[in-house]
């Protein structure tokens, strides 16, 4: 960040936007009929400290996949538990990387990558924010890692909330980055550059719609989605900016490289006040200081680990653990059904009904994985749709009566017969 060249922010702008840790912090709205309130943490993607109980290596987005770890499916048992238990203050986390932490080695996997569908993550913001039964001002996102696609959940929840409290809140060693130029460019390649265009200009305006769904500028959100897009922005009061699309017409250049997309660092996030930084070593301790910064302080704590550690707020698992199930759940299924098309090209029964029913059965497996996971389908692509399965279990039994009527002529050949005048019924019966 630059004012034209660097961004100096005074200690007293600083305090104004309420960075400082000893800062008075509004009180959140909800009132609890409960003793101690209700802190549910609903997981965006898996981070490496909540795979380390699974089978799965702590790699930059194993279980943060936006479109098959972050799907509908894995948020139907979450939001149901979420409507029984009505908690007094919901944790969104967001860890969803389309790349890993090595930049210079290009080895990201991209299956991994993120698979949009900008309808389908549009309706599962929305029953977050308005089907759960937790008001949107007991919301709040924790961004703890985010690269790519996902910056529309990340920009899906305001900064404050209608009482002023804080609703955003970033890990220290989060990237905040938005998806790269080919996985914009993949919604509007085309060879007309007018069709090129307006399919862009389409795609931004079903991307940026997330930013004013959270209440966030549109100038903020193009610049993440268009590598032309530069901004600036200036201070209009202790909470309002105002963002410029020329990188000379605000008072501070936060992206003036018409050629790349942007990104911001946890430090410009807090000093321009879009976000309040998370203190703590641990997962535990960030989140206990995201629980301070909303105002609460009547909260259940647990024992510290050991002597020096301090106590940590109680959060409601269950979606974590539901989460961290379905991921598994979906990952071992596809891992199983990946092996379906080496499967299919060996012929292991050199009996040909045999062989037709091994492979009727392959597709059948193929079809009950497909139906009941998404993602299964999505990660498999062709191979995952449901009427290419169908066409190919109807084309195995059309095959297979095929094969019987071939044997019943055979067999009715082989019995003889007295109009061929060859006996009066010979051969054994089969």
């Amino acid at each position: 960040m630059t004012h034209r060249t660097r961004l100096s922010i005074t200690l007293s702008t600083l305090l104004a936007f309420g960075v400082g840790r000893g800062q008075a912090v509004a009180q959140d709205p909800a009132a609890s009929p409960r003793s101690q309130p209700l802190i549910y943490e609903v997981p965006l993607g898996m981070d490496i400290e909540m795979r380390a109980d699974g089978d799965f290596k702590p790699d930059a987005n194993t279980g943060g996949q936006l479109g098959t770890d972050v799907h509908p499916d894995a948020y139907k048992e979450i939001i149901e538990d979420i409507k029984k238990k009505k908690p007094d203050l919901l944790v969104f986390t967001l860890d969803s990387a389309d790349m890993n932490r090595v930049d210079y080695m290009g080895d990201d996997d991209q299956a991994e990558f993120s698979n949009l569908n900008h309808k389908e993550l549009r309706r599962l913001v929305k029953k977050f924010q308005e089907e759960t039964g937790v008001p949107k001002d007991s919301q709040c996102i924790w961004i703890k890692d985010c690269v790519g696609w996902p910056i529309l959940l990340a920009f899906s929840w305001p900064t404050f909330n209608a009482a002023g409290v804080p609703s955003m809140f970033i890990s220290a060693d989060a990237r905040l980055r938005g998806p790269l130029y080919p996985q914009v460019a993949r919604f509007h390649n085309s060879n007309d550059i007018e069709v090129t265009r307006k399919w862009r200009e389409c795609t931004n305006g079903m991307s940026y719609a997330f930013f004013e769904y959270g209440g966030h500028d549109r100038n903020l959100g193009l610049c993440f989605l268009r590598p032309d897009w530069t901004l600036s922005v200036s201070f209009k009061g202790r909470h309002e900016l105002e963002w410029f699309k020329e990188p000379e017409d605000g008072d501070y250049t936060l992206d003036d490289n018409p050629k790349a997309l942007m990104g911001l660092t946890p430090d410009t996030m807090i000093e321009l006040g879009i976000a309040r930084r998370l203190a703590g070593e641990t997962r535990e301790e960030q989140l206990t200081h995201l629980v301070q910064l909303r105002g609460i302080t009547d909260y259940a704590t647990k024992q510290p680990a050991g002597p020096d550690a301090p106590e940590t707020v109680v959060v409601d698992q269950t979606g974590v653990e539901l989460f961290r199930t379905y991921v598994e759940d979906w990952r071992d299924t596809y891992k199983e059904c990946s092996e379906i098309p080496r499967q299919l090209q060996q012929d292991t029964d050199p009996d040909p009904m045999r062989e037709l029913s091994r492979r009727q059965k392959l597709y059948e497996n193929l079809l009950r994985a497909c139906k009941k996971y998404e993602a299964v389908q999505r990660r498999l692509g062709q191979m995952g749709s449901i009427p290419m399965i169908l066409a190919r279990l109807e084309e195995i039994d059309e095959q297979r009566k095929g094969l019987s009527r071939q044997r019943k002529d055979a067999d009715d050949g082989d019995s003889g017969g007295g109009r061929n005048g060859r006996g009066f019924g010979g051969g054994l019966p089969r």
